[in-house]
């Protein structure tokens, strides 16, 4: 455990912060949890696949659920990305609805207006660029859509918007993290490394990429977070020890890094949380 004096003002404070790599549960009572974003406030909000709805969880790990418009429920959510106080949602199953939009102030649910997206897309990530402009994995066409066309990657997750590229991770064995220009939408690049079925990505305020890997294992006993280093280095950040099983989501906030566990059907006790590790 680290802690860190602050002083100035006439007063002082101490923060505690967990020594780089302890890990805590996050949140439980999931019901296979997928991809996961923050608010300005330091909520988490976590589509929660088996459940049909988005979890939300409080600073304090009060977590409660968000269902569908109408008492309905949105369809096997995987993505997740925010504007402003509009959360949009991706959908995992055919025929159902691609993208959704819940504005987090009002409660009112619809589909988005800014995407003109049809019902015959598999959507299993969403993000967003600086404009506000939607894009959305559609893994089993093997494409990101967007307002006025698409872009070919190899089955596409997770999905991020970072230093002005679409970061989005291509689901194989020696898959990778393809870099997207959001406005010529070609793809310019990729980490530089391969990875085991890699399904999301996000960074730390120092450019460090963290990967969540699922593992060849199926039943997601070899799930592990790899870092990229700004200068291509990759090492293990995190795996089966930390507690990683059918792992997916990702988040960062604070030097923390936030993963969800899916149905790991390898070690029942680790399925269906957020974990948090320290970095």
């Amino acid at each position: 455990m680290l802690l860190l004096a602050g002083c100035g003002g006439g007063g002082g404070s101490t923060v505690v912060r967990e020594a780089p790599g302890t890990v805590t549960v996050y949140a439980t009572g999931l019901s296979d949890p997928m991809h996961m974003v923050f608010d300005s406030s330091g909520n988490l909000y976590t589509a929660n696949k088996g459940g049909n709805n988005i979890a939300k969880t409080t600073l304090s790990k009060a977590t409660s659920f968000i269902s569908g418009i109408n008492g309905s429920t949105w369809t096997h959510p995987i993505g997740l990305t925010l504007i402003g106080d509009n959360l949009y949602i991706s959908m995992s199953v055919a025929n159902a609805p691609g993208v959704w939009k819940v504005n987090l102030s009002t409660g009112e649910t619809s589909q988005p207006l800014e995407v003109t997206f049809t019902s015959t897309f598999n959507f299993s990530g969403v993000t967003s660029d600086a404009s506000g402009n939607i894009f959305a994995s559609d893994q089993t066409n093997n494409l990101i859509r967007f307002q006025s066309g698409n872009t070919s990657v190899t089955s596409p997750t997770g999905l991020l918007f970072h230093d002005n590229l679409i970061y989005a991770a291509s689901y194989t064995s020696a898959g990778t993290i393809k870099k997207i220009n959001p406005t010529s939408h070609l793809v310019t690049g990729d980490l530089g490394q391969t990875f085991s079925y890699p399904y999301s990505v996000s960074f730390d305020s120092s450019g460090n990429a963290y990967v969540v890997e699922f593992g060849t294992d199926a039943n997601g006993g070899l799930s592990q977070i790899s870092k990229v280093t700004s200068g291509g280095v990759k090492t293990v950040f995190a795996g089966p020890d930390k507690g990683l099983c059918a792992s997916v989501g990702i988040a960062i906030r604070d030097d923390y890094v936030y993963v969800s566990n899916g149905t790991c059907t390898s070690d029942a006790s680790k399925s269906n949380r957020i974990l948090k590790i320290a970095i």
